[in-house]
């Protein structure tokens, strides 16, 4: 079990803020990174799949409960998995001591990548080429890459912050989201 200390459903990756409950990213409409509240704890889940579809990592509600038991390196403990397929080339590193939590990755699916990294979020494999985020806070809104590009925003709504501060830009999009769900139907 993964250990989260935090009570709204965030992280961040690189420069770019996600927050939102249900699927942040999904490719050919299979969730890939997850995240909701349950009795006031955030639940993160995970399914990461390398680049010809096999499991590398699968977290279910903070639950690591799968993936290649023969990764090259694994750094494992209650607030960190860090997972390197070679020597220098991390899969995986997810840093849950941050808040909020922190997640780098590769993630694949039909020839679409999807990477978390320092600067933002990249995606590439696209009949248009590569999209790029960098430097926002994104409340509400998942991103969807499938043959036909990227979707963002395709829950009913959501709102792009913009702010030079990182740790403001976290806040911002934090006020911002509980702002959209507090006009949201249950």
């Amino acid at each position: 079990m993964l250990a989260v200390r935090q009570d709204y459903a965030a992280l961040t990756c690189g420069s770019v803020v996600l927050v939102n409950e249900g699927p942040f990213i999904t490719i050919d409409d299979r969730a890939v990174v997850a995240l909701r509240i349950e009795d006031g704890s955030l639940l993160l889940s995970i399914k990461l799949d390398d680049q010809n579809g096999n499991n590398v990592c699968t977290i279910v509600d903070n639950e690591w409960s799968s993936g290649n038991p023969f990764a090259w390196d694994i750094e494992a403990d209650w607030e960190k998995l860090v997972l390197r397929q070679a020597k220098g080339i991390i899969c995986l590193n997810l840093q849950l001591k941050t808040i909020p939590i922190t997640l780098f990755g590769e993630f694949w699916g039909r020839g679409h990548r999807v990477q978390l990294k320092s600067s933002g979020i990249t995606i590439d494999g696209l009949t248009g080429g590569a999209v790029g985020f960098e430097h926002l806070g994104l409340a509400g809104i998942p991103l969807s890459v499938s043959d036909q590009g990227v979707t963002i925003g395709d829950n009913g709504g959501g709102i792009i912050v913009s702010w030079p501060d990182p740790r403001e830009r976290l806040w911002k999009t934090v006020e911002a989201w509980r702002s959209l769900k507090s006009k949201r139907p249950l």
